[in-house]
């Protein structure tokens, strides 16, 4: 079990008991007793599990940055379309191979950008021509916080939040 790894709870072990079946991100793995801490988006929050109470979750369409060729076409964050260019370890435009848009070392091996102020430029989405495949990286949703005000703008109507019955 390593950080980043994608886990559904199977035993709640210590944490809350309606965590169970809940999927998440592996954050750290040297917390202490018990050592795997897990990132929840679906409920803004973190609980430590031992591993035997996680199971781990293989998606065969996440890609890594090792797993990159040459020719493959790269969609970052922003909506930008690039081109792998593996013998030179660069992203350059489809227009122009020899305009450079990212060298290889500023992602990590998830493909996020190294510069952590600017997620437009993480590559979310990576297409292979010569098979036909698309893949994904592993992205949580991007979470937009509003006030009800926005988001009756947004609707174009009034509305009451109410607490959900459980």
């Amino acid at each position: 079990m390593k950080n980043g790894n994608k886990v559904k709870v199977i035993e709640n072990g210590t944490a809350p008991e309606d965590t169970i079946g809940l999927i998440g991100i592996v954050k750290s793995t040297d917390y202490g007793n018990p050592p795997i801490g897990v990132y929840f988006e679906e409920i803004d929050d973190s609980w430590y599990y031992e591993e035997s109470n996680l199971q781990l979750i293989q998606d065969k369409h996440i890609i890594k940055k090792s797993d990159l060729k040459g020719g493959d076409i790269v969609t970052y964050r922003n909506g930008a379309v690039r081109v792998i260019d593996i013998n030179r370890k660069r992203i350059v435009y489809l227009e122009n191979f020899n305009d450079l848009s990212m060298c290889f070392n500023d992602y990590n091996e998830d493909l996020f950008n190294d510069d952590n102020c600017n997620t437009n430029w993480d590559i979310v989405e990576v297409y292979r021509p010569t098979t036909k495949e698309t893949f994904k990286t592993e992205r949580k949703k991007e979470i937009k916080k509003m006030t009800v005000a926005q988001i009756c703008e947004e609707l174009g109507y009034d509305i009451e939040i109410i607490k959900e019955d459980k």
